[in-house]
């Protein structure tokens, strides 16, 4: 005797078989992506998948993921050719910088000014217009035409003039690279992956200006920012080893105009052109 089934009923098999095949496809596609991902981004991936099992259905599809992998378990070679990545990397990071020194001096040899409208910028002018033997200079943001001036008019009467600037200042409004550059005083752009944003100042192996104050008339008028005046020749001589230090890493600026710089930035940005060592002995 044939039972009656209705006519629906087919339909629903039907659908059933579907839907079981499309979870399974569904399933083994999750599997496939999550186990690829699991081993190209294996911490992240678990993560998420350890957030996701509380999720319906999830667990369905977690047989098919890859587990957590056991770092106990991992190949000594692949762990020691990370800790010797690892090393690297950190003396590559300590290659970059001078190390920190610590020195006592007394507390007169400070003077300190605050703008905005302190008067950091005539104070800065009178130290440089006072130089007998060398200046050097470091800037993010380059643009007082009273600064410039007054560097150009020192290198014209005898002082030996350098200066290091951050990538920035070819192409800033205002800015006195190309002045400066064009008056004879060598100049270069110290290229690191941030920014160069160091504001100091070292003349005569005895006087360091530094501070967050800018070589800029908007850090005079504008801004709160301060200077700092140390002198002491043991300070001095640490800045100075830095800046020889920055010097050494930088690119050589050699454009005397922005539609020449444009035309040559693909250089400076791949470190083609060098600064010489020897261009900044101030000896």
């Amino acid at each position: 005797m044939t039972r009656y089934r209705p006519s629906s009923y087919g339909r629903r098999k039907s659908s059933y078989r579907r839907s079981s095949h499309g979870s399974i496809s569904m399933s083994l596609l999750c599997g496939l992506v999550g186990y690829v991902l699991g081993v190209k981004y294996p911490d992240g991936f678990y993560k998420v998948q350890n957030k996701l099992s509380h999720v319906e259905g999830f667990s369905g599809v977690k047989k098919f993921l890859p587990s957590a992998p056991n770092t106990s378990s991992q190949p000594r070679q692949e762990i020691e050719r990370r800790d010797i990545s690892i090393e690297k990397s950190n003396i590559e990071e300590k290659r970059n910088f001078v190390p920190s020194k610590s020195v006592s001096i007394d507390k007169n040899s400070f003077q300190v000014r605050f703008s905005p409208n302190g008067g950091c910028l005539n104070f800065a002018k009178s130290f440089i217009d006072n130089a007998q033997n060398y200046i050097l200079v470091q800037g993010y943001s380059f643009t007082s035409e009273l600064l410039a001036k007054a560097l150009v008019e020192a290198h014209r009467r005898g002082v030996k003039v350098a200066i290091l600037l951050d990538k920035s200042q070819p192409t800033a409004v205002g800015a006195q690279i190309y002045f400066v550059k064009n008056a004879g005083i060598p100049v270069s752009i110290d290229y690191v992956s941030g920014i160069a944003h160091n504001k100091i100042m070292i003349i005569d192996d005895k006087i360091v200006l530094t501070g967050s104050f800018n070589w800029t008339l908007n850090a005079e008028t504008r801004n709160a920012e301060n200077l700092l005046m140390i002198n002491n020749a043991d300070i001095a001589k640490i800045y100075k080893d830095n800046w020889l230090f920055r010097a050494n890493k930088a690119i050589k600026f050699l454009e005397s105009n922005r539609a020449s710089y444009d035309k040559n930035e693909r250089f400076y940005k791949k470190g083609k052109i060098k600064a010489s060592p020897a261009e900044y002995s101030m000896e």
